[in-house]
């Protein structure tokens, strides 16, 4: 398994830890060993693995293109959770984020809302474009307008607390701010209460992944993390019994989450 140790990717993470967790989980089951890369710093690393003794690879989260042209050179089967790479073509394992995002927008347009403002840096992950896709094709649907800040969906956002209170010096408040996972909601919540900002009561916040209990936020998505992990080994053994096949595409659907007035949460299915 490759699980490059970049950003929050690594084991204690409440996100990728899981993920991991499942995969471990059933190859435990199959009977199958497991072999971690975490950080593998150049193509020697690749050169020491016998491909003989490999059955597959599974990357998990965010994987330099350098690294999978290194891992092709091995020829032996891959499968990559929550990552898509065009130069590499391999199964790949992801929840369904465009079918979540678009329903939390469904959900926050059935109750009125008509201005918004998505967080996060859609360049940053394959996931994060996806929930993109999903929030602005839902506002296209229902003939909503929309001017996103450009600063608050690229690269800027990494800066988030010079980027979101520019835009709410500059620009005002949004009615929902749609965050791209819940850890960007809990630091825009966070943010805006340095500014004298109190979320529910004077901006809205959505999040997606549900990590958080605790967090004022109007709705996430519940994502099934250890069955990310465990389809992404079923999908491996299936692949290396079926070499030829077209490659594929795996989505999970996930349960959407709206926190009614006094937090009590309730699942949209």
């Amino acid at each position: 398994m490759l699980f490059p140790n970049v950003r929050y990717q690594n084991h204690e993470s409440l996100y990728w830890g899981p993920v991991f967790d499942g995969i471990s989980a059933r190859l435990n089951q199959k009977g199958l060993d497991i072999l971690t890369l975490t950080e593998p710093s150049n193509d020697h690393m690749f050169s020491l693995l016998n491909p003989q003794g490999i059955l597959g690879i599974i990357t998990v989260g965010s994987v330099s293109t350098q690294n999978l042209m290194d891992i092709k050179k091995l020829n032996i089967p891959v499968v990559m959770v929550d990552h898509m790479d065009p130069a590499f073509q391999s199964d790949m394992v992801f929840t369904d984020n465009i079918y979540g995002m678009r329903q939390i927008m469904t959900k926050l347009i059935s109750k009125g809302f008509k201005r918004y403002q998505f967080i996060g840096n859609i360049e940053d992950a394959q996931s994060f474009y996806e929930r993109w896709i999903g929030f602005i094709s839902a506002l296209n649907d229902y003939k909503i307008g929309h001017q996103q800040l450009p600063a608050l969906n690229g690269p800027e956002v990494e800066n988030l607390r010079d980027t979101l209170t520019a835009s709410v010096n500059e620009h005002g408040l949004p009615e929902v701010y749609v965050c791209a996972n819940d850890t960007t909601a809990m630091f825009a919540i966070d943010i805006l209460k340095e500014q004298g900002i109190e979320v529910p009561r004077g901006v809205h916040v959505t999040g997606f992944d549900n990590m958080y209990d605790n967090l004022p936020i109007l709705a996430t998505v519940n994502i099934d993390k250890e069955l990310l992990g465990m389809r992404a080994v079923d999908q491996l053994l299936w692949r290396i019994l079926n070499p030829g096949s077209n490659y594929e595409k795996l989505l999970i659907q996930a349960d959407i989450i709206v926190r009614e007035l006094g937090n009590r949460d309730s699942e949209m299915k």
